[in-house]
C-alpha cells in the first residue's frame, strides 16, 4: 500500500488529539466533523481516500496570546483536510457554522488556516528535511452553514468559480453528510442537491 511521506510527516507533527480519525474499511472512509463550539453538531465526509489525514485546525493554541486581533489574523477555520491519492493532490479547509454566517469573517477564518498549513509546511522541510514538503497540492475552501437545519442541501449559486481561494468558497447549505470529491470538485451555477 502506498503511504505520502507528507503524510507521514504530518502525522508524526501533529499530536494525536488534534487528528481526526478515519472510520469505515478499506478504501470506503469517513470522517466525522465535530463542531465542539457553542452548539454540539457533526458532519460526515464519505468517499475519504485512505490516504488522508484530517486535522482539527481549531485546537491549535489561541493565537490572541501571540497576535493583536486586528484584521482577523487570530481567526482559524475548523478542520483541513489534506490527501495524497486517487482524486489527487488536495487541502480542503473547511469551516462550519450551525446557522448564517457572516462572509468576511468566514473569510478571515479560512485565511487564517491557510497561514497555519504554511506554518505546517515550513516545519516539514526544517525539521522533518522535506525539501518539497505539501508542495503541489491544490487548495479547497469549503463553507458549511445550517449543519444543524433540517433542509434541502443546497450549493450556493453565487459563485460557480473552482473554489480555489477563500474568497471563492464553495458554501454549502444544510449538509450533514457530503461525498468528499463534491469538496474538490468545481460546481455547476446550476447545481443543486
Amino acid at each position: 500500500m502506498y503511504v505520502s511521506k507528507d503524510l507521514d510527516i504530518l502525522s508524526q507533527m501533529i499530536v494525536q488529539s488534534a487528528q481526526v480519525p478515519l472510520t469505515g474499511q478499506h478504501n470506503k472512509k469517513s470522517l466525522i466533523l465535530p463542531e465542539s463550539h457553542g452548539e454540539k453538531y457533526e458532519v460526515k465526509i464519505t468517499g475519504v481516500n485512505p490516504e488522508t489525514i484530517a486535522i482539527a485546525i481549531d485546537r491549535f493554541p489561541d493565537m490572541r496570546k501571540f497576535f493583536n486581533q486586528d484584521g482577523g489574523i487570530c481567526k482559524r477555520a475548523d478542520f483541513a483536510i489534506i490527501t495524497d491519492g486517487d482524486y489527487g493532490k488536495f487541502i480542503v479547509v473547511i469551516e462550519l457554522k450551525a446557522g448564517d454566517q457572516k462572509n468576511k469573517e468566514v473569510i478571515q477564518q479560512l485565511q487564517g488556516a491557510q497561514a497555519l498549513i504554511s506554518y505546517f509546511q515550513k516545519i516539514g522541510k526544517i525539521f522533518f528535511s522535506k525539501s518539497d514538503f505539501l508542495e503541489n497540492y491544490e487548495y479547497r475552501f469549503v463553507s458549511m452553514k445550517d449543519v444543524k437545519i433540517a433542509k434541502k442541501p443546497t450549493v450556493n449559486k453565487k459563485n460557480p468559480k473552482i473554489h480555489d481561494r477563500p474568497e471563492n468558497m464553495l458554501c454549502l447549505s444544510g449538509y450533514q453528510q457530503v461525498q468528499f470529491k463534491r469538496l474538490i470538485h468545481q460546481h455547476s451555477i446550476y447545481e443543486f442537491r
